[in-house]
């Protein structure tokens, strides 16, 4: 029997790697005189995260909810995932502890730091624990607290979230769809009081987000052929498609309520719902290479974005403070500032960006994939010892 090729939804991937590009501009505006620090919209970009749990519900849920149905193995898809975030995970956490040790040996790098090595709350040995066991997001700490690479408690959240529904898929294979609305709902309601459940607010977060995404694949596989009609015009489409960018958009600018987190999924629900089909001239662009291989480094953007922006921050700071290069200003509270003009902070901005992509270029191809390869192999190898054992028993019990 032939395996199913894997669903790959290029649109989507590209939709990925442009929002992974926002949140790391969104995490350099702070000390940096540019457009990103005053546009609203960039207020709340933040939001993107769930638009990954919703992407990420949807996506493994189209690959893997068949399979896991049909005995895939829980330990084997588990070991995929691990495979998938834990490579880059380290090895950006590394990096991090790294230039911490690395300030004590060579205290003259301590002029690039905006604090004393490992002198802040997230940075003690309780929390570098949680981090390496991607525990950080399960309700035992202080979410407030950022500790090492910030952007890694949504991958604690993720990891679990994993374990949770392949759970969900092989304990429940029958009703599948109705524990996962229920879970939906449930998660709903804890988000809407986040304050009660603050400390686990992480994986709360990620569950009804990724919920969100699943009953997403469920109508779309349900409904795909009726929708897809070639009886719906093509400026249909194109109309949907634009609705959707601007919605978002929209929402992003213009709400800041306490009920965001519940509303971002569904409204993220929608705007993927539309790009899955392909169907306009945005998708036809999103195609392009270069839109796809943004969506190829979405992870390993998002994940080695913090660390640039820190050390690319405090680099040019350094500079700034001990050469003739102006480069700094000092706004109206007295804090120092990233360019001279908002322009020149644009500029600045943009280079961080392009280093972001080129060193998330060289992570993909050194950590991520290689990474990723090496736990599929050890999955198929795990896969074909428990067939053998299966089979040398039927062998033995005919004998």
């Amino acid at each position: 029997m032939t395996k199913p090729e894997p669903e790959r939804f290029l649109v989507l991937d590209s939709l990925r790697g442009i929002a992974a590009c926002i949140i790391a501009l969104v995490h350099f505006h702070m000390g940096v005189n540019n457009h990103v620090s005053t546009v609203e919209f960039f207020s709340n970009a933040r939001l993107f995260v769930d638009f990954f749990f919703v992407l990420s519900g949807f996506v493994i849920f189209a690959n893997y909810e068949t399979r896991l149905k049909e005995g895939f193995g829980f330990w084997r898809f588990m070991l995929l995932r691990f495979g998938r975030l834990y490579p880059l995970h380290l090895f950006v956490l590394i990096g991090f502890i790294g230039f911490e040790v690395l300030q004590i040996i060579v205290p003259s790098l301590g002029g690039m730091a905006v604090h004393k090595p490992f002198s802040q709350e997230g940075e003690s040995i309780q929390y570098v624990l949680a981090t390496l066991t991607l525990t950080q997001s399960l309700g035992f700490f202080d979410t407030s607290i950022v500790g090492f690479n910030g952007p890694s408690w949504s991958i604690s959240a993720e990891f679990y979230a994993y374990a949770f529904f392949a759970l969900l898929l092989i304990g429940f294979k029958k009703h599948s769809k109705l524990v996962l609305s229920l879970v939906f709902i449930v998660f709903g309601i804890l988000i809407y009081s986040p304050g009660v459940f603050s400390n686990a607010y992480g994986f709360i977060r990620c569950i009804y987000g990724f919920s969100a995404g699943a009953l997403l694949w469920y109508f779309f596989d349900k409904y795909k052929e009726k929708i897809s009609s070639e009886k719906i015009v093509p400026a249909f489409w194109l109309i949907m498609e634009i609705g959707a960018v601007v919605a978002v958009i929209l929402f992003l600018s213009l709400y800041s309520g306490h009920l965001k987190h519940l509303y971002a999924p569904i409204l993220f629900m929608a705007a993927i719902l539309i790009f899955t089909f392909e169907k306009s001239y945005i998708s036809m662009i999103l195609k392009h290479k270069a839109f796809v291989l943004l969506g190829v480094l979405s992870y390993s953007i998002y994940m080695t974005h913090a660390f640039i922006a820190g050390k690319a921050a405090s680099l040019a700071r350094y500079i700034g403070n001990n050469s003739s290069l102006d480069i700094i200003s000092i706004n109206e509270n007295g804090e120092s500032l990233l360019g001279t003009t908002i322009w020149q902070g644009d500029l600045i901005t943009l280079g961080y960006l392009a280093i972001v992509i080129a060193v998330s270029y060289g992570t993909y191809n050194i950590i991520e994939q290689p990474g990723r390869q090496y736990f599929r192999k050890l999955a198929k190898k795990k896969a074909d010892d428990s067939n053998r054992k299966i089979s040398n028993r039927r062998i033995s019990g005919h004998v």
